[in-house]
């Protein structure tokens, strides 16, 4: 038998019935355990739920359980039930490894967008949650992203799949950093609440959004493309628009974005575009 942990005042039980010659009793050392008397046919048949109460809810372990003869306590039948921490972990994300999840409680969670080669150019990913009962989409969202879910747990697939989008086009544009530019925290509500906790997620982004889509990074410079043939002053005016620390490089910044290093007159130098020019600058 395998029972999930539960959630504080919950049970988590398997009905049984019991065939004993003249009545039974339980006998069991683990305080887990639980059990009650459900109906009884007579003396001999009754039907018990049997399983365990809450404990520690990312506890993983095994424990055996007696059925004995009321009459003769050497009758027996030992049962063992296996119980499985209830605690969300990730299961995946696509991008591969675009999310960093750092559990810091049994209904609390970090995720961090990461600053991944996968995610350049990119404007959604998604990850997915194992969970006991399933998960609730929250019912908002920081405005500049949506949040919907792609695949819905069920007893065979027992994970959530939710698509985080960049939302507002080209008018989107946020901070990133090593610790992450926050997010806010959201609340997926278990779709079995009686029995299994809520899950509070706080999002952070690492990598820059710049006109509606995250960042490549060319020589550890972050980069967007933000149009094709504009007029300079044009594309000036959009960029200073965007805010968030994007702006529009000059010749130093172009000289090191490309390591040309310093120039002089009648020099010649060959350099090779840099990984991830084409997507940003042809």
């Amino acid at each position: 038998m395998t029972a999930k942990q539960v959630k504080s005042g919950a049970t988590s039980t398997y009905q049984i019935k019991v065939y004993s010659l003249g009545g039974n009793d339980f006998y069991c050392s683990n305080g887990y355990f639980t059990y009650s008397l459900v109906s009884s046919e007579n003396n001999s048949t009754k039907v018990y739920r049997i399983g365990i109460r809450s404990g520690t809810y990312n506890d993983s372990g095994t424990f055996n359980f007696d059925i004995r003869n009321s009459k003769d306590t050497s009758k027996k039948v030992t049962h063992t039930i296996e119980y499985v921490s209830s605690r969300p972990n990730l299961r995946s994300s696509t991008p591969y490894d675009c999310i960093y999840y750092n559990a810091t409680g049994d209904a609390n969670t970090n995720l961090f967008i990461k600053d991944e080669e996968a995610l350049y150019g990119k404007q959604e990913l998604s990850f997915s949650i194992n969970s006991p009962g399933g998960l609730n989409t929250p019912a908002s969202f920081n405005s500049k992203f949506t949040l919907t879910n792609t695949h819905t747990w069920s007893i065979t697939e027992p994970w959530d799949t939710f698509k985080l989008a960049i939302a507002g086009g080209s008018n989107t544009n946020m901070d990133g950093s090593s610790s992450g530019a926050s997010l806010g925290s959201y609340t997926f509500t278990s779709k079995e609440s009686t029995y299994f906790q809520n899950l509070t997620i706080t999002f952070y982004n690492r990598l820059p959004i710049g006109h509606g889509q995250w960042a490549y990074k060319i020589n550890n410079v972050y980069c967007i493309r933000v149009a094709t043939y504009v007029h300079y002053q044009s594309a000036v005016s959009v960029i200073n628009g965007m805010g968030n620390g994007w702006f529009i490089l000059g010749w130093p910044g172009l000289r090191d974005l490309f390591n040309i290093g310093d120039w002089s007159v009648n020099r010649e130098q060959t350099q090779y575009y840099p990984r991830f020019f084409y997507q940003c600058f042809h």
